[in-house]
């Protein structure tokens, strides 16, 4: 009998052994989870910047090209002599 104990014994402990390894993988998985989570809630927040940003712009260009901006060509055309005409002066 004292031999299939100390089996399981010995059984018991390499499980504990397992599941404390295990555990400390998870640990370390959930830190790297919520780390990623950050930079993650940090590019949201930039993206949300940056789109309001390009809408602010995209607000202003009904009044930049005026009377071109339905023809897309024609916008084209206008935002290009607009900067040209900016850029050489």
């Amino acid at each position: 009998m004292d031999g299939s104990n100390g089996k399981m014994i010995e059984l018991l402990e390499r499980i504990a052994n397992g599941l404390d390894q295990t555990n400390q993988r998870l640990d370390a998985t959930n830190q790297r989870l919520d780390q990623t989570n950050q930079r993650l809630d940090q590019v949201v927040s930039e993206m949300r910047t940056g789109f309001g940003a390009v809408n602010a712009r995209l607000d202003n260009i009904v009044d930049f090209t005026g009377r071109y901006f339905n023809d897309h060509e024609e916008r084209i055309r206008a935002l290009e002599e607009r900067v040209f005409v900016k850029s050489s002066s």
